[in-house]
């Protein structure tokens, strides 16, 4: 897998209330990469990402995927690329409270190619990788915030995903359940994954072979 962002820029707004989110922002990921993307609350981390992951398809630019254009993907393409190459991991968790973690875990299965009959083994599989495949049948609003942000890796994951986008996973958690969180995260990962994560400040321990990007006002530097 190779993500080749070429010259990307992104603007919102109009004449005086123009504001240039990213200016310029070339970057080539490919298997293996570990990146972290710093920097202060609007400096342009999550636009990048919504950019990596085919979100925001309104920039600047170029961003190619395995040497093919996004540009060029018709809608049933996108869709299908979004849900078998990318996990998607936010802050806020996403779930759905009335669910089960089951339930909420199998959301992504709906839109792949597994078959149903095949649903609960991909999903205790994931679930297990994660530690938590003993809350199966608990509902997502009885669960502490650490197993919240587990679950919800368990359903970026779930689809075998070959690259991890994850906007701040660890904001709102303490350094010890961080830990926690981000291991589970990690031990998926191989030389075939591509993991980008963004955070202000990062709490719990990567594996040490993380590239730090600093984006400051739109632009990039080491």
């Amino acid at each position: 897998m190779r993500l080749e962002l070429k010259q990307a820029g992104k603007v919102y707004g109009r004449g005086m209330e123009r504001i240039e989110a990213l200016q310029d922002i070339s970057l080539v990921l490919s298997g293996g990469d570990r990146i972290i993307l710093t920097g202060e609350s609007g400096a342009g981390k999550s636009t990048l990402l919504r950019i990596l992951g085919l979100i925001d398809r309104d920039f600047s630019g170029d961003y190619l995927i395995d040497g093919k254009n996004s540009r060029d993907f018709k809608p049933k393409e996108l869709q299908k690329i979004r849900n078998h190459i990318f996990g998607f991991v936010f802050q806020e968790y996403a779930l759905i409270e009335d669910d089960t973690v089951f339930e909420n875990v199998k959301i992504p299965l709906l839109y792949s190619n597994v078959k149903r009959k095949d649903y609960k083994k991909e999903i205790e599989r994931t679930l297990e990788e994660v530690g938590l495949l003993e809350l199966m049948g608990k509902q997502a609003r009885s669960l502490s915030g650490g197993q919240r942000q587990r679950v919800a890796i368990a359903r970026a994951l779930v689809n075998r995903p070959e690259v991890i986008i994850a906007d701040e996973p660890t904001a709102s958690l303490d350094s010890s359940t961080a830990d926690q969180v981000l291991q589970a995260l990690y031990n998926y990962l191989d030389n075939t994954k591509i993991l980008i994560m963004a955070t202000h400040g990062l709490k719990g321990k990567g594996p040490g072979n993380e590239k730090i990007l600093r984006i400051a006002e739109g632009s990039i530097s080491l």
